[in-house]
């Protein structure tokens, strides 16, 4: 059978957001070739045109530019993925059980599919990353810049955020004498500028790094609001921790970046007495690289945690929509393996590469900033000491609490559903099987005046088309009946059947105990 695929329009805000990035990266990346061409006609001295750097540079610009292009249509349209199509948790039935790779190209495609809808949102990825592309590259070209003299050393600490002084030009001119009666005066008044002291500093900051800023603001926005529906609070919980990545994607590439120049310059050119950690400039970038990597991966794994706990809050209340001291039906959906453990390895292995990415940075952030006494080096060493406590703390209290309530729209339902048709015809509850294949339907119930009844039916294949074995309880006793489709599945799994439906059924096998080998039992529990 061939896949149906239909193209759905995204949100407004998706589409206007759409305008917005393409409209700033073609700037930016008009910008950087006109860059590209101002470094390579720049005096440098010979054989020390930074080749490689150039040509990462390039290679960054188109990558930035085909991200772009694939950006496009991702806010135009739905792809599937749950946070980019705003899409929430808990207002429509979820996947009923793990995908499985075995399988031929259908197979392999709705495994990718199930897995790749609760990623991140896939535009706010697309975003952070032509954004970085068009923002790493400067830097290696300004050390190079920097290395070989055509900029002074001081400006290794000037990077995407600087504060510049503001110099302060009192342009006012003198005033003139009340009454001249020399008419051939040549007084004029003093335009001259008289420089004073820089009075304060402001912060610059470059249109690259806002579009970086942006991006990941958007991403934990998009991310946290999948949860908006089934649990508020969870949700701001997760865009909160996405939040502080977003901080520690930005400080950390204003403090590499001028390690990086540092780094490229010389520790001892630069009157540094202590030596770096970290022996090369590449091996920094390294580092810089597996951290920002391990910072996407939290996210998944903060994201699996919340999943995993509304997977276990919607079995609890599967099964108190069909159990509610009457009837009990087993459920078997996605199973919770090692316990809903997962997660909590998951970040444990996230805390460890922290520490082993962030210490050589951490100390190398506190003698530089000894040395220069630069507030952003400060202010990057205790960020990335507060996240590492911070992931710890998060961690120990989720493994503390154990059960989360989430809301889920098609369970509420049901059991509204099943107090109002309780009052007339008692719970009802059924296991549909629309396939006519040989099946077995293990039904476990209590009878308020006996003992636990176990009852396994074997149903072989319908030899009518057009029906299909259901399961009605009236009165805490189960009726198994074939009833026309008119009765929908959806409407009679899990309890959902309505009073009507019940009555009707209850009805039409009363005066019928056996037929084609289908068991009907009474209101008391007996044989009829």
């Amino acid at each position: 059978m061939a896949m149906k695929m239909s193209l759905k329009l995204n949100s407004l805000q998706s589409i206007w957001y759409c305008v917005f990035v393409v409209v700033t990266h073609a700037y930016l990346i008009i910008s950087a070739f006109y860059h590209y061409h101002r470094v390579r006609q720049m005096d440098w001295p010979d054989g020390t045109l930074p080749k490689p750097e150039l040509g990462l540079y390039m290679l960054c610009v188109t990558a930035a530019l085909l991200i772009t292009v694939l950006f496009i249509p991702t806010q135009i349209f739905q792809v599937g993925n749950n946070a980019n199509d705003r899409t929430k948790l808990g207002v429509e039935k979820g996947d009923q059980g793990p995908p499985k790779w075995k399988g031929g190209l259908k197979a392999k495609l709705v495994f990718v599919r199930r897995y790749t809808k609760h990623l991140g949102p896939v535009g706010a990825t697309m975003h952070i990353v032509s954004a970085f592309c068009l923002l790493l590259p400067v830097m290696f070209l300004q050390a190079r810049e920097i290395e070989h003299g055509l900029l002074p050393p001081q400006s290794i600490w000037r990077s995407e955020v600087s504060l510049v002084p503001v110099i302060e030009m009192d342009r006012a001119p003198s005033p003139p004498p009340l009454i001249d009666t020399d008419l051939m005066s040549t007084n004029q008044p003093d335009l001259k500028p008289h420089v004073k002291e820089p009075p304060y500093k402001v912060s610059m900051v470059t249109i690259n790094y806002i579009n970086y800023v942006t991006a990941l603001v958007v991403y934990a926005i998009l991310y946290g609001d999948v949860f908006w529906f089934c649990h508020k609070g969870f949700a701001l919980l997760l865009s909160v921790q996405l939040m502080f990545n977003a901080i520690q994607y930005s400080l950390g590439f204003i403090g590499v970046s001028l390690l990086y120049k540092l780094h490229t310059y010389g520790w001892d050119k630069y009157g540094i007495p202590e030596p770096a950690v970290v022996s090369s400039a590449a091996g920094l970038v390294g580092l810089f690289l597996t951290n920002n990597i391990t910072i996407f991966l939290s996210a998944v794994v903060m994201f699996l945690y919340g999943y995993t706990r509304m997977k276990e809050s919607e079995l609890r209340k599967r099964k108190n929509n069909v159990e509610d001291g009457k009837c009990s039906v087993v459920y078997k959906g996605n199973a919770l393996r090692c316990q809903g453990y997962i997660p909590h390895m998951g970040a444990l292995c996230v805390l460890v590469i922290f520490i082993i990415c962030k210490s050589p940075l951490i100390v190398e952030y506190l003698r530089a900033f000894r040395h220069q006494g630069d507030p952003r080096l400060l202010a990057c060493m205790l960020y990335d000491i507060f996240y590492i406590f911070f992931w710890a703390f998060l961690w120990v209290v989720f493994a503390l609490k154990r059960e989360w309530n989430f809301n889920f729209a098609y369970l509420d339902e049901v059991q509204s559903v099943k107090e109002e048709s309780s009052q007339s015809a008692g719970s009802t509850g059924s296991l549909v099987n629309d396939n006519g294949m040989k099946n077995n339907i293990e039904l476990s119930f209590v009878n308020r005046y006996n003992q636990d009844i176990h009852q396994r039916h074997n149903t072989d294949k319908v030899t009518e088309v057009k029906m299909s074995p259901k399961l009605h309880v009236a009165n805490n006793m189960p009726v198994i009946t074939q009833a026309s489709e008119k009765y929908s599945p959806k409407r009679l799994r899990n309890g959902s059947a309505t009073a009507e439906e019940c009555q009707l059924l209850h009805q039409k096998q009363e005066h019928e105990p056996i037929q084609n080998g289908v068991l009907n039992t009474s209101m008391n529990g007996r044989p009829v």
